[in-house]
């Protein structure tokens, strides 16, 4: 499975019935980055760049060379837009202070400390708090088809609620997580949460 979501085009096909229920609490807050920067971290093949079509400049960043190559293209000669084949685990490689934070389904890819990482990176690039907008995977406790299919994930750290509060809690400003259940018609197949917080700023 990971193999042939590594493919932008399946990826795509994949992601077409579902994305918009994990970004519609994001649109909310579409005043936030109405003239700013963002910074959309593991962009994929551009699956959200419409999301911030407001914003003054757009950084997409993703690990996949592939899905990066495929974002090019499809903004091409958008010069707000940039995609930039990179590994969040890694210092930016260019000067960009962005306004808006945005991650969505990157974090349970990374185990904890890989996760403390991922927010260091982050706050080399400011010192002062930024707003934070996440979507990820939750662990369900009980059985049923969301748990097997966080089980079945790519991601190898699906995690349960309270495992996301402490972590998430090291590095973020926020007051809770927002249940983000993903369905197929009437039926529940993934549970996601959003998050609206702040990136911790550099003590």
């Amino acid at each position: 499975m990971k193999d042939i979501l590594d493919n932008p085009f399946i990826y795509r096909l994949w992601q077409a019935p579902f994305n918009h229920q994990k970004v519609a609490p994001v649109r909310e807050y579409e005043h936030l980055w109405r003239g700013k920067s963002v910074l959309d971290i593991g962009c994929g093949p551009g699956i959200n760049v419409g999301l911030f079509e407001s914003a003054s400049r757009y950084v997409g960043i993703d690990v996949n060379e592939e899905y990066v190559r495929r974002a090019v293209q499809k903004v091409k000669g958008d010069v707000s837009c940039t995609f930039i084949h990179h590994d969040a685990l890694e210092s930016l490689p260019i000067n960009y202070k962005p306004d808006v934070l945005f991650c969505s389904s990157v974090l349970h890819h990374f185990s904890d400390e890989q996760v403390d990482i991922f927010f260091s990176r982050l706050r080399e690039l400011t010192q002062r708090e930024v707003p934070f907008l996440l979507v990820d995977l939750l662990l369900p406790d009980e059985l049923g088809i969301p748990r097997f299919l966080a089980k079945a994930d790519r991601g190898d750290f699906a995690r349960r609620e309270s495992h996301w509060l402490d972590l998430l809690g090291r590095h973020l400003g926020f007051d809770h997580l927002i249940p983000l259940p993903i369905k197929l018609g009437s039926v529940v197949l993934w549970k996601h949460f959003f998050l609206f917080g702040s990136l911790k700023g550099r003590h």
